[in-house]
């Protein structure tokens, strides 16, 4: 195995379409996918309540996972984050993020077009950017300081010990 750059680290936390959130729920671990984006040192998922929620709320800390995995090869790259949670209670903020959101996943929305802009938010509490509705107010918005941050390759020679599980 061989570190990733911090430039290559920056360029997979921008690529990738999700994260796996870890997150101490009960005392026993709980991972789930989420989308996300990254905004300055953090890192910003929107998610509804639940199971997650209620463990970040009683253990503040997370980590996340991504990985690259080249099927044809074997070789995969992963980055690893590990921080303080928050949660973002300001209209201001979630408006912005959302828009993130919405610029970064714009491939999988095709009717936003290139640059989705914030609109309006109407008194039902569902929001609006371009023509496409955003999720109602009851979901959650959080982000993750990324205190500790480390990527690893397979590297250059795939190995049987390098290999993603060491098959």
């Amino acid at each position: 195995m061989e570190p990733l750059s911090p430039t290559r680290i920056e360029q997979l936390l921008d690529s990738a379409s999700f994260a796996h959130v870890a997150v101490v729920s009960g005392g026993d671990p709980y991972v789930s996918p989420l989308s996300f984006v990254r905004f300055e040192d953090k890192l910003y998922f929107r998610c509804t309540p639940g199971e997650r929620v209620e463990a970040l709320h009683a253990h503040p800390r997370a980590s996340i996972s991504i990985v690259v995995f080249e099927e044809e090869t074997g070789a995969w790259e992963s980055v690893l984050v590990r921080g303080e949670v928050g949660f973002i209670d300001d209209d201001n903020i979630e408006d912005a993020i959302v828009v993130l959101f919405l610029e970064k996943y714009s491939d999988y929305t095709p009717e936003l077009g290139s640059a989705p802009r914030l609109h309006a938010f109407d008194d039902s509490d569902v929001g609006w950017i371009g023509t496409a509705q955003v999720p109602p107010g009851d979901a959650v918005l959080f982000s993750l300081s990324m205190n500790e941050v480390s990527g690893r390759t397979s590297g250059r020679w795939m190995t049987p010990g390098t290999r993603a599980g060491r098959l």
